[in-house]
């Protein structure tokens, strides 16, 4: 089968490249619209509807198309036509000679492959322009506010384990549909055999970072990263504001941390259930969200013991509820129009607890913050959480990058009420 480079080389000859699929798998109608719309029907932006008798060269003559659709391979480009005229220009005439050719994209057999292929989601990566969902192959698709995000798990397919450190599961493990980390046991000893995260690495030389983060009211931890990764890993987390504390080298940023928690009760861990149980009804005023990081840091600098190899940092709060769209920029003058009550993102109604073989999900895109995506869907905001993505083959689904073309919301996974997970309430002091 062949990759989505050779499908690149294929359409390059229209000076058009891949576009995404829906939000988050290669999109089939741009496949078909760069034939359709360049080639086709003679104007940018046909689209398949308008491709009109672009298919001759592939089903025409002998049939090489349909021969290439049984052997399960893709046409090539330039293809000629049963009058012995190449396809494209045939299309660009409108001129289709093959039976069954008007209204057929010149691309049909590789909106085809597209279908069928399967696509593997790395998770939730954020950067400078927003969240970015990573495949498998290093494909990615940028995630704007209101756009579809829409997608079903292959039938009959098995969650199987991502493996460790760049290297596949060697067993192909299944995993549990409801784990966040979609590792057998092994891989996931192996994955946190060095790190940082684990503590079981001490010699990195890179300097750190240690930070205040935010994430509700009453939820604030402390934490490290790589001086070099910036603000990332406050986004991965969904930190709603933050501040540096200081730089030093990595055991003397571990040291700082465990004296925050042992001299001010600073947990380094917030648990992801209790984050999103807050999300919308945040305080929505910049200042008043970080009051309380504002008043731990002063009271962190007074502590006596810290590192000498640690550089002190002043009190600078950052803020991401513009950053994650909790704003409700996605409704008000945004790309779903409307109003958001209080300027802000609605409360989830549900959240997805695992995805199941033949489940599908498609909603438009509201708000996302740390991993997880709020999604429009069935006239609320239900929160999907991308490591439940991990693992699964994922298919498009017919029609679903445009609600209007038969895509709309649809949900047929299993879901659970909001609200904090068994057990995730906190430490209990006793037995019973």
């Amino acid at each position: 089968m062949r990759g989505p480079g050779e499908i690149r080389g294929l359409l390059r000859c229209c000076g058009r490249t891949v576009g995404p699929w829906f939000s988050c798998l290669p999109d089939v109608r741009e496949f078909a619209g760069a034939g359709a719309g360049d080639v086709g029907a003679g104007r940018p932006g046909g689209g398949v509807e308008e491709a009109g008798g672009v298919g001759a060269g592939l089903q025409g003559g002998a049939g090489p198309g349909r021969e290439a659709a049984r052997d399960g391979r893709l046409p090539r480009a330039g293809r000629y036509d049963g009058a012995g005229v190449p396809a494209w220009e045939a299309g660009r005439r409108g001129e289709g000679t093959a039976p069954g050719a008007a209204g057929r994209c010149q691309w049909w057999l590789v909106r085809s492959w597209v279908m069928d292929r399967v696509w593997t989601c790395s998770g939730l990566r954020w950067s400078g322009d927003g969240p970015v969902l990573a495949w498998q192959g290093g494909r990615s698709s940028a995630l704007p506010w209101g756009k579809r995000v829409a997608f079903e798990v292959a039938e009959g397919g098995v969650r199987t384990c991502v493996g460790a450190r760049g290297h596949a599961c060697p067993v192909r493990a299944a995993v549990p549909g409801r784990s966040t980390g979609a590792r057998c046991e092994q891989c996931a000893r192996l994955d946190r055999a060095h790190s940082v995260a684990a503590d079981t690495i001490a010699d990195d030389p890179r300097p750190y970072h240690v930070y205040l983060a935010w994430f509700g009211p009453g939820m604030t931890k402390a934490g490290i990263t790589a001086v070099e990764r910036g603000p990332a890993r406050l986004l991965e987390q969904g930190a709603i504001c933050f501040s540096w504390l200081g730089t030093g080298p990595l055991m003397a940023a571990r040291r700082t941390e465990e004296l925050l928690r042992a001299a001010l009760g600073v947990p380094d861990r917030i648990p992801y259930a209790a984050k999103r149980a807050v999300r919308s009804a945040l305080p929505s005023d910049a200042a008043e969200r970080a009051a309380e990081i504002r008043e731990l840091h002063g009271r962190a600098g007074a502590l006596p013991g810290w590192p000498e190899s640690l550089e002190r940092m002043p009190f600078g709060p950052v803020d991401h509820v513009g950053v994650f769209g909790l704003d409700g920029r996605a409704f008000g003058g945004g790309p779903l129009g409307g109003e958001a009550p209080g300027k802000r993102v609605p409360g989830p109604v549900a959240e997805v607890s695992e995805l199941v073989a033949g489940g599908v999900v498609s909603g438009a895109l509201v708000a996302a913050a740390g991993p997880d995506l709020h999604l429009a869907a069935g006239g609320g905001v239900v929160v999907l959480d991308t490591r439940l993505m991990t693992g699964w083959e994922l298919r498009p689904v017919p029609g679903g990058a445009d609600g209007e073309r038969g895509g709309g919301d649809r949900l047929t996974v299993p879901v659970r009420r909001p609200g904090p997970e068994r057990g995730a309430a906190g430490v209990q002091d006793g037995l019973f």
